[in-house]
């Protein structure tokens, strides 16, 4: 199969797996489980101790992700809900400044 033919290539085991366009069903995820110990989907967010390990949130973070975004995506988990913290200050801060 495909997994053993990565970890010849890449001399170590595979623990993880994505799910391709993040498409997984309850059957799929069963399957997965056999031979991965942690696979990720493509929703965006946060994880915590008591999440499916075979259904797991994950966030970009690329090379132009500064310091600052990159805490604030740890404590929100997700971009989307950094900029909306971010533009909730920004109009705190127009209204402060217009009264």
């Amino acid at each position: 199969g495909s997994r053993i033919d990565l970890e010849a290539i890449v001399a170590a085991p595979l623990l993880s797996f994505a799910y391709p366009f993040g498409e997984q069903s309850d059957l799929v995820r069963a399957i997965v489980g056999h031979s991965f110990d942690l696979a990720f989907g493509s929703e965006e967010g946060l994880n915590y101790l008591r999440c499916d390990r075979h259904l797991l949130k994950r966030t970009y973070v690329g090379t132009s992700t500064s310091p600052a975004a990159l805490f604030l995506i740890l404590k929100f988990g997700s971009m989307k809900k950094t900029r909306e913290w971010r533009s909730r200050i920004a109009l705190r801060t127009r209204l402060r400044r217009a009264l």
